[in-house]
């Protein structure tokens, strides 16, 4: 009931599922909602293991900070990851967005990274 909730209340952000092209299997879910009851949108994703290190974090956290930008009219997109996870951080990076700070979210510590509108890459 909470998803159904927050979908229509907030229409066109939310998550989705990620299917592989080619053999048309789920690989994951990429999300564009808000992050950690805030005003905040985040962008994010969980990719089964077997799809890890193939590009498809990258490809769609682009995809959706496209939409963001230039479907819903977001002036800002932020990301998190843990601490130790590098490949997520540089999924972030190479999506455009930049670290900012270590902060706290969803009750752990986080690295925190934006991407604004006017300096998107």
């Amino acid at each position: 009931m909470k998803i159904r909730k927050y979908y229509s209340e907030n229409p066109n952000f939310g998550v989705w599922a990620g299917y592989e092209k080619k053999s048309d299997e789920f690989i994951g879910f990429f999300e564009l909602a808000h992050m950690d009851n805030t005003a905040e949108i985040e962008v994010g994703y969980r990719l089964h293991k077997k799809y890890w290190n193939n590009g498809f974090a990258t490809e769609m956290t682009k995809i959706l900070i496209d939409y963001g930008f230039n479907e819903m009219g977001l002036e800002q997109i932020v990301g998190i990851t843990h601490p130790g996870n590098i490949a997520s951080q540089k999924v972030l990076l190479k999506s455009g967005l930049r670290y900012i700070k270590d902060a706290f979210y969803y009750d752990t510590d986080v690295k925190y990274f934006v991407i604004d509108k006017n300096k998107k890459i």
